[in-house]
């Protein structure tokens, strides 16, 4: 193997006096190989240093490989980083081979274990009736050397169904090095509203046309109706068979007017309120805007559904 050598050895030769004067400059002898532990190579850690070069061992030569990971570092970027840091080549005496063989130190932390963190976590991640059928992370993670900790970042709220992922955030030092994810299968049950009877289109659901059942929450919609009392007053948007599990989606909030209808509209304005008779353009529900034209002077307003057949108008 080639090695970087310091003419210095040569000069050795001359005398007594030019040797003093190099060995004022200490030694950097670098290794074919290093273990670093930082994010960064410096000097120190892949040579020994003696006189004065002790004072270039914090001069950063490379990023570090990832934790459990190797690389090379070309032998002349260490003679250049230590040039750049003011190294003086006739005074110290220097070897320095052609490459060195970089690895970065780590710890390992098993997949049980990161799978554990998500099982302890499980009460603040899944709703009511939810559990963990299984879990799988099939490697383990390296991370660098220090103290760690794992913590489970909560999932979204719209996150439902039967496969789930969790990520875990392992932090070393109060820093978040990296992050796993485990891919988890969910079982879930819970009460959910069923039709007992048929339920046409356009109807308003009776608390006696429903009842509650317990269902497997991972096969149902997303926004299931979960209580009688969530689905009672509303009007069926599509017809419903008997069985049927109830969603929000199927459900609307009953219409008050419709168009065509002669309705009254409350006019408010600056204190005044009056009531004039009124024809509404277009359904509405309790709480939705309408087009509502009056019919003493054959203006048409935009008005708020507050009753059946009243429109409230601001001015």
């Amino acid at each position: 193997m080639r090695v970087l050598t310091g003419m210095v050895a040569a000069a050795l030769l001359v005398g007594g006096s030019a040797a003093a004067t190099m060995a004022d400059g200490g030694r950097i002898a670098v290794g074919r190989s290093a273990t670093v532990a930082d994010e960064a190579i410096t000097l120190a850690d892949v040579a020994t240093l003696e006189g004065e070069a002790v004072a270039f061992g914090g001069v950063v030569l490379g990023p570090a490989p990832a934790p459990g990971a190797s690389r090379g570092l070309d032998g002349r970027t260490i003679l250049r980083r230590l040039r750049d840091a003011g190294f003086d080549a006739s005074r110290t005496r220097y070897v320095i081979p052609p490459s060195v063989r970089i690895a970065r130190a780590a710890q390992e932390i098993s997949s049980e274990e990161i799978k554990r963190a998500v099982e302890n976590a499980g009460p603040t991640l899944l709703r009511p009736g939810e559990r963990i059928r299984s879990l799988e992370l099939s490697h383990p993670v390296r991370v660098p050397l220090g103290d760690y900790a794992l913590q489970v970042v909560p999932p979204r709220a719209e996150m439902r169904g039967t496969h789930r992922r969790f990520d875990v955030e392992v932090v070393v030092d109060a820093r978040v090095v990296t992050t796993a994810s485990v891919q988890a299968r969910i079982d879930a049950a819970g009460p959910v509203v069923v039709a007992r009877r048929p339920i046409a289109r356009g109807a308003i659901v009776q608390a006696d046309d429903l009842t509650v059942e317990e269902r497997d929450l991972g096969t149902t919609s997303a926004n299931v109706v979960s209580t009688i009392e969530q689905a009672t007053g509303m009007q069926a948007r599509v017809p419903l068979t008997a069985g049927t599990v109830l969603t929000f989606r199927a459900l609307e909030n009953p219409l008050l007017v419709r168009r065509g209808d002669l309705v009254t509209v409350v006019v408010e304005t600056f204190g005044m309120r009056l009531s004039v008779p009124g024809e509404v353009q277009e359904h509405g529900a309790e709480g939705e805007s309408v087009r509502v034209v009056n019919l003493k002077s054959q203006q048409e307003l935009a008005g708020r559904v507050v009753d059946r057949g009243v429109v409230l108008v601001h001015y």
